[in-house]
């Protein structure tokens, strides 16, 4: 069967993008396990970025990431579950909850990046074949 939406040509781009950007994705979450990398390939960003920032509260990752402060709890409510982070009561500020990488996060971050550094020489190594 014909795709409908190929067929449709560029008014239709931003659909075939998301494609391609799920198909990405998908292929990220079934490469990561063979480097050690269990974190959902969406919630990278988050870890990466609580391991260079520190601990920041949702509205600060959602800004940061530039996400939705609903999407980034959900992926916080994800790493929580896989106890990659955790959540703390802001010692300035009682009101707002700062989240933090834990050991087991920082462990994964190393990971990623090792799996980071593993796919950019991989790009760049097909670039020159």
């Amino acid at each position: 069967m014909d795709d409908f939406i190929q067929k449709q040509g560029p008014a239709f781009l931003a659909h075939l993008l998301r494609r391609l950007s799920d198909d990405l994705v998908q292929q990220a979450a079934d490469w990561y396990p063979t480097a050690g990398v269990t974190a959902p390939p969406r919630t990278i960003s988050t870890l990466l970025a609580l391991d260079e920032h520190g601990p920041l509260a949702i509205t600060e990752l959602a800004k940061l990431l530039k996400q939705s402060h609903p999407l980034v709890i959900v992926w916080v409510r994800e790493l929580s579950a896989l106890s990659f982070i955790e959540s703390n009561d802001c010692p300035n500020d009682r009101r707002r909850t700062l989240i933090s990488l834990t050991i087991k996060g920082r462990n994964q971050v190393k990971r990623v990046r090792k799996a980071l550094v593993a796919i950019i020489r991989q790009v760049i190594h097909r670039n020159h074949v």
